[in-house]
């Protein structure tokens, strides 16, 4: 309860900050005051179709409202099926001139199956600094947090992580966004369950790294987190894994996810290695301008 009380929290304050809440002030010239970053600049920018000519050079984002159909299964229990509605989207502005980071994703799902019922809630927020070391490629600095709550028929999973740091190297082009970075930050809660078993995450820390690539109509993001032990436990952490791969043409597209989670839960020796799959259809919107 207590993660999906800070998510929501997360949620609630996002609609808040005015519309163009992060974007860069520019004269098109050479840095100066009129070049300064804003504290009410570019969430627009963010949001999937988003018109962002002259503020953001590099601009991607992708969203899709649909049917998403899933299986989870805990290795060694009998899979489950589930149909919900979802909807799902990632965002990414780099101001090369001004030199503005700003990461955005979220997804939602509410559904369920013979195995019971099926929800979901996340946010990942990042927002920093990009320093150009050429035309179209440079290192960026973000600080930013992630939440989430998904319970399936077979697992139930949490984390607020607040506030996280990311470091890493982006290549922009006009049909190219490569981004690799390195994240960590502390966890404030969490806690991952499969069938009747169960491990909290809270009061420990999480390290990892993310990579998003898109070419064309393609967009590839994998995510890989380790959450350290907490204090006084003697088994490992716990293992995430994390890709999401969509594609689309004019206003239909196709999205592919899939999560596994591993670790030792409190009351088993063994560690538990849980598979979430699903794959929506549904309206899709697309946007990438280059900065190259």
């Amino acid at each position: 309860m207590r993660a999906g009380a800070l998510l929501f929290a997360l949620f609630a304050l996002a609609p808040q900050s005015r519309a163009d809440d992060l974007v860069v002030a520019g004269d098109g010239g050479e840095p100066g005051p009129a070049a300064a970053v804003k504290a009410e600049v570019a969430v627009r920018c963010l949001r999937p179709g988003a018109r962002c000519e002259g503020r953001a050079p590099a601009h991607k984002a992708v969203g899709l409202f649909g049917l998403r159909a899933s299986e989870a299964k805990v290795l060694g229990h009998d899979a489950k099926a589930t149909l919900a509605l979802a909807s799902l989207s990632t965002s990414y502005v780099t101001s090369r001139d001004g030199g503005v980071s700003a990461r955005a994703g979220h997804f939602a799902l509410l559904g369920g199956g013979r195995g019971g019922m099926e929800y979901g809630l996340g946010l990942d927020l990042g927002f920093g600094l990009y320093h150009p070391l050429g035309d179209g490629h440079g290192p960026f600095s973000r600080i930013g947090g992630r939440g989430f709550v998904h319970r399936s028929p077979v697992l139930y999973a949490s984390l607020v992580e607040l506030p996280q740091l990311q470091l890493g190297y982006q290549l922009l082009r006009r049909s190219l966004h490569l981004e690799l970075a390195a994240r960590g930050g502390p966890v404030l809660a969490g806690r991952v369950s499969p069938e009747d078993e169960r491990r909290r995450l809270g009061g420990s820390f999480e390290w990892g790294g993310h990579a998003a690539l898109r070419g064309g109509p393609l967009d590839l993001e994998l995510e890989f987190s380790h959450v350290e032990p907490r204090e006084g436990e003697r088994d490992g952490g716990v293992d995430v894994l994390s890709a999401l791969f969509c594609g689309g043409a004019r206003y239909l597209g196709a999205c592919f996810d899939a999560r596994v989670f591993r670790g030792a839960t409190e009351r088993a020796d063994s560690r538990a290695t849980s598979v979430l799959f699903g794959v929506t259809l549904g309206g899709y919107s697309g946007e990438h301008r280059g900065g190259g």
